[in-house]
């Protein structure tokens, strides 16, 4: 893959690579600078198949470093860049990484902090090293080699149909495999130019007005808070060659107002830090029928097969080949050859559908509620931002669900009554508590934990 991103810049070297709102780089520039990084790297000690920890205030600066390990074979640690020290130190004590750079500036400068404790793996195809959302536990490290990488970003290539005049609206953090493998390095390698920026709802219409993009990737919860915003009808759509969306339940009224705005291509990914990204997809245009948030196939080397209690079992190219340093977890995970992805689905016709996480699965009277199906009904309710779907014990021994919804203009009995019309007595919450937000973690999925504290407070108020 470097040695495409190389090529492209040896033919090139003017042409615009990224922009963020620290940068703006030409291809030339790009590779200027991470070898200028790879320099420091060498300078600082640190050799084939090292572990760098890194962070950064910008998206170039993560590319740039990426860039430069991957010219050095050493392996880049991405992490949230307003991560507590602690979990950081924590971090790199867990995988005995060789260097710890705290910016980008420090990086090329070789301002580092060199570790006496360090590791060197046999392993130099490993590119990075990336720390799992920890919504279901403690966050893993899952290493990316090399050909998962080659593999997940053709898949993007081809999913999107990225090219030289793609513009890709960027709004993924850089530290996780979306921002990194989906929108940072599968853009650079189509030759096209990757627009990273920090969503606003605020700012959209005039980033989409003065940025001109082609693609981009819109969270459900972006979407939701973007229907809401004054400026939002007067946004043109038109100029998106596709728009994707994922990571949580996408409700299908995203799907359709983003289609009724004009928008060719809607694209449904389903993926994981494990699997990478995109693992399935469904594609739907004005023109299509029926339902726009399932999954009708997989992305290239991918084989698939359900255990007996639904769970989606996965093998392939891009698929992960175990965590780091944890031969318990493995064999849980990846036993057999093949790993657990976590997630339940039901298979049927030629159509996946998701049905929510084995592990967040309630068990609510003695039935097993999912989350999930619960939360997509929610979301469809007009003035829905984004909601979440807890478990609740009360006094008398007596369990049941709770919804917590962040919206405008919403009653909790409004929502109440759409569960009931279309929801099983089982899966509809017993109460419904609106909020002015929800708690959010780094990849901007909702923090469920949290969520339940948030119900516990409310009641002890």
């Amino acid at each position: 893959m470097l040695e495409q991103i190389k090529a492209c810049a040896d033919n090139s070297p003017d042409r615009l690579a990224i922009s963020d709102a620290k940068a703006t780089l030409t291809y030339g520039e790009l590779l200027q600078q991470a070898g200028a990084a790879a320099t420091a790297l060498r300078r600082c000690g640190v050799v084939p198949g090292e572990r760098l920890l890194f962070w950064d205030a910008s998206k170039a600066g993560y590319l740039i470093a990426l860039l430069a390990c991957m010219q050095e074979q050493v392996t880049l640690v991405p992490l949230h860049p307003q991560a507590p020290p602690a979990w950081r130190t924590a971090v790199a004590q867990q995988l005995q990484a060789a260097a710890i750079a705290p910016s980008l500036v420090a990086l090329q400068q070789a301002d580092l902090e060199v570790r006496a404790e360090r590791v060197r793996s046999a392993e130099t195809d490993v590119l990075a090293i990336l720390m799992t959302s920890g919504t279901t536990g403690v966050p893993k490290g899952v290493p990316i080699h090399a050909a998962m990488a080659t593999a997940a970003a053709h898949n993007t290539i081809d999913v999107f149909g990225l090219d030289p005049d793609t513009r890709f609206l960027d709004y993924i953090p850089p530290f996780t495999v979306g921002g990194l493998l989906l929108t940072g390095l599968p853009i650079l390698l189509a030759g096209g130019v990757l627009l990273a920026q920090n969503f606003s709802h605020f700012a959209f219409a005039s980033v989409v007005t003065e940025l001109r993009p082609t693609h981009a990737i819109l969270l459900p919860t972006m979407v939701a808070v973007l229907r809401h915003a004054s400026s939002w009808p007067q946004v043109d759509l038109s100029g998106f060659a596709a728009i994707g969306s994922g990571a949580s339940p996408v409700p299908e009224s995203v799907a359709e107002e983003l289609l009724a705005r004009g928008v060719p291509r809607f694209l449904h990914l389903y993926g994981s830090t494990e699997c990478l990204t995109p693992v399935m997809v469904h594609v739907s245009t004005a023109q299509t029928t029926g339902p726009r948030t399932i999954f009708s196939r997989f992305c290239g080397d991918y084989q698939a097969r359900l255990a007996e209690d639904g769970e989606l079992l996965l093998r392939g190219t891009p698929v992960m080949r175990g965590y780091v340093g944890d031969p318990t977890i493995n064999q849980e995970a990846c036993g057999e050859g093949w790993f657990r992805t976590g997630d339940l689905f039901t298979h049927e016709d030629g159509v996946w559908r998701i049905v929510g996480r084995k592990k967040e699965i309630l068990k609510v009277g003695g039935f097993s509620v999912s989350p999930a199906l619960t939360e997509k009904v929610i979301f469809d309710v007009p003035g829905v931002r984004n909601c979440a779907v807890v478990k609740e014990t009360l006094r008398s021994g007596y369990e049941a669900l709770v919804a917590v919804v962040e919206g405008a203009g919403l009653t909790p009995g409004a929502i109440l009554q759409v569960c009931a019309e279309h929801l099983s007595p089982t899966q509809t919450p017993r109460r419904v508590i609106i909020v002015e937000a929800l708690p959010l973690n780094a990849m901007r999925k909702v923090d469920r934990q949290a969520v339940a504290e948030m119900v516990t407070l409310h009641d002890s108020r």
